[in-house]
């Protein structure tokens, strides 16, 4: 899988949903969105969820979060990446 970069953490909401759900709609089958925000998304789960998107994210401890945007059917290609040893960046 590949990556995408978006970093949206300096953006007031609602503008870091309307740039990820953007970047959704054209975001290629094995790749992800690996978003940098300023706050987890709580709202943006729900949508993410209900149009078949998986996600996973991590808290940077003062940073914001890294969060991880990817098809559902690419959910087992996503997790080997992480049992590879090979780095999400």
């Amino acid at each position: 899988m590949k990556a995408i970069l978006l970093n949206v953490s300096e953006l007031p909401p609602p503008e870091p949903m309307i740039e990820i759900l953007s970047a959704l709609a054209s975001l290629p089958q094995h790749y992800y969105l690996k978003v940098f925000h300023s706050r987890v998304p709580y709202p943006l789960f729900e949508r993410l969820t209900a149009n078949n998107w998986a996600y996973q994210y991590q808290e940077q401890q003062n940073l914001g979060i890294t969060l991880y945007i990817y098809h559902k059917e690419d959910q087992s290609l996503f997790e080997k990446l992480n049992t590879n040893g090979i780095s999400k960046d």
